[in-house]
C-alpha cells in the first residue's frame, strides 16, 4: 500500500504493529563532507517481553534462541542501506527504565553518496514472519554537497503524501475507532507515553546562512515529533479528525501551533556553513 510518508506512515505503522518507539537519528558533518550517522532506538521494555513470550509459545521443542532487540550482525550488514561508502563503526545495548534499545554509530566518506530512510518501520526487525510489504516505496532524505570556506549544502527531503488508497483508509478508521473507545484510553496511554522520532543534522562548523525553520545553533532539526503530546491530547485528535489534511499547506497549518511537532516543510533545505 501507498505510504503517508514521514508523520503519517510513523502514526499508522507504529500503532499497528511495533507499539512504541523512540527513534533518533543524527548526522554529524564535517567541512570535508565527511561524517557520522549515529541512530538511537528504543522500544518499551513491555512490549519486547511480549514479543518474546508470543515467539516462545510457539517454541514447541524449546531450542529457539530468545528475541533481541539489539543483533549487531544485522546493523552491521544495514549499514549499505545509508549508501555508498557507508561503515559499521560501533554498536551497543543501552537500557533505561521500561525501555530496551542500541546505538549504532556507521561513518560516511561523502555525504553526497548519503541517504537517510527518516520512516521509523526499518529500524525494528520483529523476526521472518513479519515483514514490510515488498512494494513499500522508500523516499529518502538526500545530499548535495560542496566543500568550500564556506561549504555549501543543499538537503532534498522527502514530502508528505496525502493521497490515500482503500488499504490506507480502513487502517486510519481502525486507529481512529480505537482511539475514540474509552475502555482503550488507558491502555493507548501506556502504550504511547514516551514516543518520539527525530531526524537532526549537526555541522562541525558554524552556520552563516539557511532557510532551516529549526535551528538551534549547530543543529539543524528535520523532524521532531512527539507522538505522547499529540496522541494523548483530545482536542489535537479532534482537530486531525475534522481537518483531514488534503496538502501540505493544510498540514502545515494544523500542526504549525502544536507543541511536540517539528517538521521542515520546505522541499529543499539549503546551508551555508564554515
Amino acid at each position: 500500500m501507498r505510504k503517508i510518508k514521514v508523520l503519517l506512515s510513523a502514526f499508522i505503522f507504529i500503532i499497528t504493529l511495533t507499539g512504541c518507539l523512540r527513534v533518533n537519528t543524527t548526522i554529524n558533518l564535517n567541512p570535508d563532507g565527511s561524517g557520522t550517522i549515529e541512530e538511537t532506538v528504543f522500544m518499551k521494555g513491555a512490549i519486547l517481553d511480549m514479543i518474546r513470550q508470543f515467539a516462545s509459545s510457539f517454541d514447541e521443542s524449546g531450542e529457539a534462541e530468545e528475541f533481541k532487540f539489539y543483533k549487531e550482525e544485522e546493523l552491521i550488514t544495514k549499514a549499505k542501506d545509508f549508501g555508498e561508502g557507508v561503515a559499521f563503526l560501533s554498536g551497543e545495548e543501552i537500557f533505561e527504565t521500561d525501555w530496551e534499545g542500541y546505538k549504532v554509530t556507521y561513518a560516511f566518506t561523502d555525504i553526497n553518496k548519503l541517504k537517510i530512510d527518516p520512516s521509523p518501520d526499518n529500524k525494528v526487525n520483529l523476526g521472518d514472519e513479519v515483514e514490510m510489504s515488498s512494494e513499500t516505496v522508500r523516499e529518502y532524505l538526500t545530499f548535495s554537497f560542496k566543500k568550500g570556506s564556506p561549504a555549501d549544502l543543499k538537503i532534498k527531503l522527502p514530502q508528505p503524501d496525502f493521497s490515500k488508497d482503500e488499504e490506507t483508509e480502513i487502517v486510519e478508521t481502525e486507529v481512529t475507532d480505537s482511539l475514540n473507545d474509552d475502555s482503550m484510553t488507558e491502555m493507548f496511554k501506556n502504550m504511547f507515553d514516551g514516543m518520539r522520532m527525530s531526524v537532526n543534522l549537526k555541522l562541525n562548523g558554524q552556520i552563516e546562512e539557511t532557510n532551516a525553520a529549526f535551528v538551534d545553533g549547530n543543529v539543524i532539526t528535520m523532524i521532531d515529533v512527539d507522538f505522547t503530546n499529540i496522541l494523548l491530547n483530545e482536542d489535537v485528535i479532534k482537530t486531525l479528525e475534522s481537518k483531514k489534511p488534503e496538502s501540505i499547506e493544510d498540514f502545515r497549518e494544523i500542526t504549525k501551533d502544536i507543541e511536540g511537532i517539528k517538521i521542515e516543510f520546505n522541499d529543499e533545505v539549503t546551508v551555508r556553513f564554515r
